[in-house]
C-alpha cells in the first residue's frame, strides 16, 4: 500500500512537471506570436512607407518633366516671336530704305 502511494505520487509529480512544462511552451509561443506579428506589421509598415516615397519620387519626376517640357515650349514660342520680330523689324527697314 505503502509502495502504491509513492508511485501515484511520483506520478502526480511527473504529470505536474508535465503540465509546467506544457504551460511555458504555451506561454513562449504565446509571447512570439505577439512578437512575430509585431515584426510582421512593421515589415508591412516599411513596405508601405517604402510604396509612397516611390510614389512621391515618381510624381516629382513627373512634375518636373511636366515644366521641362512646358519650359521647352515657351522657349520654343520665344524663339518664333523674336524670330517673326526680327523678320518684321527688316521688313520695316526694307520699306524705309526703299522710300528714302
Amino acid at each position: 500500500a505503502f509502495q502504491a502511494e509513492e508511485e501515484r505520487g511520483a506520478i502526480a509529480r511527473e504529470v505536474a512537471a508535465a503540465r509546467r512544462e506544457e504551460e511555458r511552451h504555451a506561454d513562449r509561443a504565446g509571447r512570439e506570436r505577439p512578437r512575430e506579428e509585431s515584426e510582421r506589421r512593421e515589415e508591412e509598415a516599411e513596405e508601405a512607407h517604402q510604396e509612397a516615397e516611390e510614389d512621391r519620387e515618381a510624381r516629382e519626376a513627373e512634375a518636373r518633366d511636366g515644366r521641362r517640357a512646358d519650359l521647352q515650349a515657351h522657349e520654343e514660342r520665344l524663339a518664333r516671336e523674336k524670330e517673326a520680330a526680327a523678320q518684321a523689324l527688316a521688313g520695316k527697314r526694307r520699306e524705309s530704305g526703299e522710300e528714302q
